[in-house]
C-alpha cells in the first residue's frame, strides 16, 4: 500500500503528516479508509526556534556580520545570519525527507511551505524526493493552530489519489 505524506513548514517547524492509499472497494467502486476519523497521522514534527530571530539576535556582536567568503564581482544577495537560519532548517527537513525516502516511509509527498520558505526548501531537496512530489501550496499554516491544522490535513488526506 503507498503511503503519501503531507508536509506542513515554515521557518520554525514542520509537521509530517502520513495519508495510507484508500482502497478501492472491487464491487463498489468506492474509496474507504480502514476508519473514518483516523484518515491521517503525524509521522513527525520537526522545530527551529533560531527561524524567529533576528539577524541582530544571531550575531557575536550587534550590527557586525562577516559572511563567508565569496568571490569579487558577483552579484546576489548577500547571506544573513536570518538566511543561514531558514537553510539549514530547509536542509534538516530535507535530509530527513531523504532518509525516509530511502527506507520508503512514503512514496508520494505533498509540500505546503510559507513562500520564502518553500523556495529555499525547494533548493535543498534532493532530485529523488523532487520526483515523488505530487503538489506544492505556498501558504503558511502553522500560525492557524493545530487545531485548525488537523482540519486542514483532513481535507487534504479526502484528496490523495487512490491507488
Amino acid at each position: 500500500m503507498k503511503t503519501t505524506w503531507f508536509i506542513v513548514a515554515n521557518a520554525t517547524k514542520a509537521y509530517v503528516y502520513g495519508f495510507p492509499a484508500k482502497k478501492l472497494d472491487y464491487y463498489t467502486k468506492t474509496s474507504s479508509h480502514p476508519s473514518k476519523h483516523n484518515s491521517h497521522y503525524l509521522v513527525d514534527s520537526l522545530e527551529h526556534p533560531q527561524g524567529c530571530l533576528k539577524s541582530s539576535e544571531l550575531t557575536d556582536k550587534p550590527g557586525h556580520y562577516l559572511p563567508p567568503a565569496t568571490t569579487r564581482g558577483s552579484f546576489g544577495e548577500l547571506p544573513s545570519p536570518h538566511n543561514e537560519e531558514l537553510t539549514a532548517f530547509a536542509k534538516q527537513i530535507s535530509e530527513f525527507l531523504d532518509r525516509a525516502r530511502s527506507s520508503q516511509r512514503f512514496q508520494h509527498l505533498i509540500i505546503c511551505a510559507e513562500p520564502r520558505f518553500y523556495g529555499i526548501l525547494q533548493k535543498k531537496l534532493s532530485l529523488p524526493v523532487k520526483k515523488l512530489v505530487m503538489r506544492n501550496i505556498q501558504k503558511d499554516y502553522i500560525p492557524l493552530g493545530q487545531r485548525k491544522l488537523e482540519q486542514i490535513t483532513a481535507g487534504i488526506a479526502s484528496h490523495v489519489p487512490v491507488e
